[in-house]
């Protein structure tokens, strides 16, 4: 995992909408479709490049994630995204496509909202992106304002 100078492909709008149209229902699972995996596969959407690659399939639950950030990745998940990313921006600079942080969970910029794996409660409100009760999962929007950081992806 190192920082790779990245490049949007021409039609990364298309890749990206069509990714998060399949990923708008789909249920959380640690090591199959997980904040990190979520944002990972999106990068790879927009760019071409795999950061998980090594991570995959590789851990279950949050116990055997963490190790496996500080086995193959740079220690954290902040690290390790800094690490394969380059340095953090403050979130008003995030564009469609950027990564962001909430809370430790990782999102993806739409714009004005950014969009985390997690769920809504039973009023249909959104719950934050590291609320772990359920109601129903899927892609959450949450304000990219209120978001902690942002990572720029090929710009």
């Amino acid at each position: 995992m190192g920082k790779t100078k990245l490049e949007r492909y021409e039609d990364w709008e298309d890749r990206l909408r069509t990714y998060l149209d399949t990923c708008a229902e789909k249920k959380f699972e640690y090591g199959i479709h997980d904040c990190t995996l979520f944002a990972a596969s999106a990068v790879q959407r927009i760019t071409g490049h795999d950061f998980a690659a090594e991570l995959r399939g590789t851990y279950t639950n949050a116990k055997s994630a963490a190790v496996v950030l500080r086995e193959h990745g740079a220690g954290t998940l902040l690290k390790t995204v800094s690490a394969c990313l380059g340095r953090h921006r403050h979130v008003a600079f995030g564009k469609r496509g950027d990564v962001v942080m909430h809370k430790g969970s990782l999102g993806i910029c739409a714009g004005s909202m950014s969009l985390f794996v997690g769920a809504l409660d039973d009023f249909g409100q959104p719950l934050a992106p590291d609320d772990i009760t359920k109601s129903r999962e899927g892609l959450i929007p949450w304000p990219t304002l209120l978001c902690d950081r942002c990572w720029l992806v090929g710009h």
